[in-house]
């Protein structure tokens, strides 16, 4: 359960950024969140799923900001 939730809140700063600072804030929300799972997460098939989060976050928030445009 506390995966989920975590994967929630990632999900939620990503799209986050893309809603408070548009293109500029989602790609730094992004990569922050790229170099902080490849330096603190350990486990292959966690890091799969955080990644896999991400690329989700990363899709609607770009979406996001296309509308916004």
């Amino acid at each position: 359960m506390e995966i989920l939730i975590y994967q929630l809140v990632i999900a939620a700063v990503v799209i986050g950024a893309a809603l408070l600072k548009g293109a500029i804030g989602l790609k730094w929300a992004a990569i922050g969140a790229v170099v902080w799972t490849v330096l603190h997460i350990f486990a292959p098939w966690l890091m799969l799923i955080q990644f896999f989060t991400i690329g989700v976050a990363y899709a609607v928030g770009s979406a996001i900001v296309a509308d916004d445009k």
